[in-house]
């Protein structure tokens, strides 16, 4: 490779690391403080930057947000959901193993720092702004709702559990699950123990199929 093209890529490779520090360093100015009680000041400081090299990235911090909620709805999409049951294998075993499996797969979410982060930021941000509110209620609950719901049609077929309204089931399911991630998430932040909520949220498994598997 000529000389220029090395130093066109070096300076390609140099511009996208100062892109992923000033966007992790927001990240995490934001997760802490707020979008409100963080500056441009603050977030150039933390990154080591002047603000114009800030501006040369990101044309406001609003741009800055909105990077942020585009990598958590990425991430969210990202995350594979269960592989449903064939109807075929589906018994009164396999399926509470199933929705415990299910949980496994809804944890992920939390044990990335970066993701972890974007969460509280989405979470605070529901309150002020629309596009926030709009990737919890759909991105988040909407996708969750829609999969689970199918999960208890098929199980209901399988006369696994009773036959009830499947959305309402899948409403009751995923946000039980919401609350008790919000708080262990915040537990998370603050680096406190975790272990009672994570016993909950598999004993709310086993009283919720409890309830609804069939007799």
């Amino acid at each position: 490779m000529c000389p220029l093209r090395l130093m066109e890529k070096a300076d390609t490779n140099k511009g996208e690391a100062t892109r992923e520090r000033i966007f992790r360093n927001a990240v995490k100015l934001f997760s802490a403080r707020g979008y409100s009680g963080v500056s441009i000041r603050a977030i150039t400081s933390a990154s080591g930057i002047k603000e114009s090299t800030l501006y040369h990235y990101f044309r406001s911090k609003d741009m800055l947000l909105n990077e942020i909620y585009r990598y958590f709805t990425t991430g969210l999409r990202s995350l594979a959901l269960p592989k449903p049951i064939p109807l075929s294998t589906l018994t009164a075993e396999n399926g509470y193993i199933y929705l415990q499996e299910c949980l496994v797969d809804y944890r992920r979410l939390m044990e990335s720092p970066l993701m972890s982060m974007c969460w509280r930021i989405v979470t605070m941000e529901q309150f002020r702004d629309v596009r926030a509110f709009d990737i919890i209620s759909h991105e988040f609950n909407g996708s969750r709702m829609g999969f689970y719901e199918s999960i208890f049609r098929e199980m209901m077929r399988a006369k696994l559990i009773r036959a009830t309204d499947p959305s309402l089931l899948a409403a009751e399911y995923v946000y039980s699950f919401v609350g008790m991630f919000s708080e262990y998430n915040i537990m998370k932040y603050y680096e406190k123990n975790t272990s009672l909520v994570e016993k909950r949220m598999h004993e709310h498994i086993r009283f919720f199929w409890s309830k609804i598997k069939g007799i």
